[in-house]
């Protein structure tokens, strides 16, 4: 299944990341676990959002996923299943 997470690291911990230099690390242990499809960076609600587009094979990899933003980040994380225009037509039949 085809997912998109949205993270959004608590501000402190986010600053401190990127003064220590650990934010790409962090970033780089989940894209290398999941090689998405799509991945931007950008503000939201005024805060650092990062989205990635990834397939998901088992329900148990969204730990591996996730866990770094929570634990290293204290970030709010969201996942949601979508879907690309494809697989819209696929499901209406089109």
């Amino acid at each position: 299944m085809r997912v998109m997470l949205k993270a959004q690291p608590d501000v402190e911990l986010g600053n401190r990341a990127i003064e220590e230099r650990t934010l790409g690390d962090i970033v780089t242990s989940v894209t290398d676990l999941v090689k998405p499809e799509a991945f931007y960076v950008g503000p939201e609600d005024g805060t650092r959002t990062l989205f990635m587009v990834f397939e998901v094979e088992d329900s148990s990899e969204i730990v591996k996923v996730t866990e770094p933003f929570f634990s290293k980040l204290k970030a709010k994380v969201e996942l949601l299943p979508v879907m690309n225009q494809a697989e819209l037509l696929k499901g209406l039949g089109v």
